[in-house]
């Protein structure tokens, strides 16, 4: 059990990192959380991205 939540805190903190979320926040959700906060993860990852305008709205150029 503590080993599942070491491994969320890590994945949730390097997923974070590269997305340019908060590090300590996500780490901290995903240790206790676990694997549950995924969900909860990718919904504020595509918010977020929705915000800086980077996802949603694509044209395609003819």
């Amino acid at each position: 059990m503590l080993s599942l939540s070491l491994l969320s805190a890590w994945y949730f903190g390097t997923r974070a990192f590269a997305k340019g979320m908060g590090v300590k926040r996500w780490a901290c959700i995903g240790a206790a959380m676990g694997p549950v906060a995924y969900p909860l993860f990718t919904t504020h990852k595509r918010l977020m991205e929705r915000k800086a305008g980077l996802y949603g709205e694509r044209c395609i150029g003819l």
